[in-house]
């Protein structure tokens, strides 16, 4: 079992990634916190909580811009 805490940062100022047209370019800082189980020696799930902000409205919410995002997601990692 793990517990682990990411901080990243997303900078294109000239628009090359992220095309949307931004005067200041896209600039987005976030963070998100997950909990990795081992169910099987070759089975992991994970569970992550995740943050993001940007300074313009790049994300919607109820069909409205806002300038910050929050998702939970999960996922089952097998290897062979």
């Amino acid at each position: 079992n793990a517990i682990g805490l990411r901080v990243e940062n997303y900078n294109d100022p000239n628009n090359i990634i992220i095309p949307k047209g931004f005067n200041n370019g896209f600039n987005t800082f976030g963070y998100s916190l997950n909990y990795d189980q081992s169910i099987l020696p070759n089975l992991l799930w994970r569970i992550e909580a995740r943050y993001l902000y940007n300074s313009d409205n790049y994300f919607t919410n109820n069909n409205m811009p806002v300038n910050n995002n929050v998702s939970i997601c999960t996922a089952l990692q097998m290897s062979f």
